[in-house]
């Protein structure tokens, strides 16, 4: 089982953050973090990281084809998978929907060349994530 056994920090903004490991941050899930989360229940943690690969892929779809309109709902629907990417330990994905919201918020159309590449590194982020997803449930 991978393994983190930091806390989440607490950014600026009181929100919570996914502790950074080294080598640890490599991984697209932390099943350390979502045992805890879920008290050791594997159904729960079953039922959970099925929930976030459809609600990441979902979203990841929204952002890439341009269905978030404005810089705003951009940041919100970035801001809804990063917490969702907290609560189950996916790390690597909430820090990519970081910088999709961070750059909403600052007014960055989802059409700019940089909040284009920020979509396609929280694309990919959420591809690994489901890989994993996929890999543990076979």
């Amino acid at each position: 089982m991978l393994g983190n056994r930091e806390t989440p920090r607490n950014t600026e903004s009181g929100a919570a953050e996914a502790p950074s490991g080294g080598a640890r941050d490599l991984a697209p899930l932390d099943l350390a973090h979502l045992s805890r989360q879920c008290f050791g229940d594997k159904s729960l943690e079953i039922e959970l990281l099925l929930q976030f690969r459809i609600q990441s892929l979902s979203i990841a779809t929204q952002l890439e084809d341009g269905a978030a309109r404005s810089p705003g709902s951009t940041a919100d629907l970035a801001h809804r998978l990063r917490g969702s990417a907290l609560a189950i330990g996916a790390g690597k994905v909430a820090r990519a929907a970081a910088t999709v919201e961070e750059r909403g918020r600052a007014g960055g159309h989802s059409r700019s060349a940089e909040m284009a590449r920020a979509i396609s590194d929280l694309r990919d982020a959420v591809t690994e994530a489901v890989v994993e997803i996929d890999r543990l449930r076979a």
